[in-house]
């Protein structure tokens, strides 16, 4: 599933100041993440879309899939971790109770990749241990935390956002990056 080309332009158009390697790299840059984000079966969920459901359900569990330095600058407000290259094989008990409640699973990461991967990989864990999911109960936030933070969403532990790396950072604006080292 790709991403909605508005939130493609509105990347292009936060970054148009932001960056000093030309409108080239940041495009090659976008195609790149919506190419990697489109190569998981969970199904993309727009930043409006979690906020919509966030109001009319407070049983959403959110799961950060960012590793541990990035979860401890900021999160998303409740939300739980879970590195799925550092522990593939613990899918934490909290998605696996949401699921079986009926309550969908949220995950994000930087843009939407690591936490397509680990949407589709706690699915697949799940009904390997008998678990019935369904194919919508886990969910990839398109965008990730960098939608998130650029629309405005609010933040747990900081109020800057951990860019990942330099070269993925710039898809996020400059105000809104942490340092990193």
């Amino acid at each position: 599933m790709r991403p909605p080309i508005s939130w493609l332009l509105a990347i292009l158009l936060a970054l148009s100041g932001g960056c000093s390697d030309g409108g080239d790299r940041r495009e090659r840059l976008v195609s790149e993440s919506r190419d990697a984000v489109a190569r998981f079966d969970a199904p993309v969920l727009s930043v409006d879309e979690l906020r919509r459901m966030e109001q009319q359900d407070d049983g959403i569990l959110l799961v950060d899939t960012r590793a541990d330095a990035e979860f401890a600058v900021s999160h998303l407000p409740g939300a739980i971790h879970w590195d799925p290259y550092e522990n593939p094989e613990a899918v934490p008990e909290e998605v696996a109770d949401a699921l079986r409640a009926g309550r969908p699973a949220v995950f994000y990461c930087s843009i939407g990749y690591r936490s397509g991967h680990g949407a589709d990989l706690a699915r697949e864990a799940l009904r390997a241990r008998g678990t019935d999911v369904p194919a919508t109960a886990c969910l990839n936030l398109e965008g990730g935390i960098f939608e998130w933070a650029e629309q405005g969403g609010a933040l747990e532990g900081g109020t800057l956002v951990h860019p990942y790396d330099a070269r993925w950072g710039r898809l996020l604006r400059p105000d809104l990056r942490a340092p990193i080292d």
